[in-house]
């Protein structure tokens, strides 16, 4: 039943971290969502942003929204002085979205 948490690109050690953090409910919605989540990761590498497993670990609902929406409330920003920003504390992600 759960056999699409692996697909999702992120590392083995941040997935079972997800899983005993977050509630069971949440984790369903995971799994049953791993393509937009795969596609938002790839998102945020194409922009350089380097610490997904701690973002995804910490952020993991932001991994569940639309990539357009994603894209289009980072593009109201400098992206490569947001990456920059990001990658030294994903908390800033926050106000991004």
């Amino acid at each position: 039943m759960m056999e699409n948490l692996e697909k999702i690109n992120v590392s083995i050690d941040c997935m079972s971290r997800v899983c005993e953090l977050v509630n069971p409910d949440v984790i369903i919605s995971i799994n049953d969502n791993y393509e937009i989540i795969n596609k938002n990761i790839e998102l945020l590498r194409s922009y350089g942003i380097e610490n997904i497993d701690e973002i995804f670990l910490n952020k993991h609902d932001m991994f569940l929204k639309e990539t357009e929406q994603i894209s289009k409330a980072f593009s109201n920003f400098n992206i490569p002085s947001l990456v920059k920003i990001i990658n030294e504390d994903y908390s800033v992600i926050d106000e991004v979205l």
